[in-house]
């Protein structure tokens, strides 16, 4: 009776590891699928992306004399104010810089993905008498540009009314070392005490995978 029992048990555990319960591990593994299949991530590989912008040089077609600020301050308005990611730092123009073109030139060939701006002067002061300037608002805003690429190609990127960086994705990823940045339309300058006529960008970004 108990090698009844001893056979009985041997040939339930083989069923339990040759069955259906038995199987489901190896379904798992084969859904799961191999890094850069089909079913892998498309965005893989992003995460090496970077903001190059840091690392280029640009050419810019004027640039508004320095002055003080409202402690006194000297603000000088160069072009490099554009690469340093400060939003308070900006590149300007004396007057409307529509038509004008910026030209970044890139350390190295560089795969972008994603490029922007901040459309303006994001700071804001206080006056002698304590009143707000807000210079975003005071001075013009670019409201429209177009961006080139060493291929020949072009993205066309309409800006809003924030002082936040605003970006957008190239609808193909382009390999170039210069990029060029046109201003299609340009703002009237502002109104009040912060009122300038100066065209100004704090800040961009040109985001890719450089080599």
């Amino acid at each position: 009776m108990a090698a009844v029992v001893v056979v009985l048990l041997a040939v339930f555990g083989y069923w339990l590891a040759t069955g259906p319960l038995g199987s489901a591990p190896t379904g798992g593994a084969t859904a799961t699928g191999a890094p850069g299949s089909a079913g892998a991530d498309p965005g893989a590989g992003s995460a090496d992306a970077t903001d190059v912008a840091r690392g280029a040089t640009v050419e810019v077609p004027a640039t508004a004399p320095p002055n003080q600020d409202t402690d006194g301050n000297m603000v000088r308005y160069e072009g490099r104010n554009m690469l340093d990611g400060v939003p308070t730092t900006c590149w300007r123009m004396a007057g409307d810089g529509t038509g004008r073109t910026i030209t970044f030139k890139l350390a190295q060939p560089t795969r972008l993905t994603s490029v922007g701006l901040i459309n303006g002067y994001a700071k804001s002061a206080t006056d002698g008498a304590g009143h707000e300037l807000d210079w975003y608002h005071g001075d013009r805003r670019v409201l429209s540009v177009e961006w080139s690429f060493d291929d020949g190609s072009k993205l066309t990127q309409d800006l809003g009314d924030t002082r936040d960086m605003q970006t957008v994705d190239l609808d193909h990823p382009v390999t170039t070392s210069t990029v060029q940045l046109h201003l299609v339309k340009v703002s009237a300058p502002g109104h009040g005490p912060a009122a300038r006529d100066y065209t100004p960008i704090s800040d961009v970004t040109l985001l890719g995978t450089p080599g």
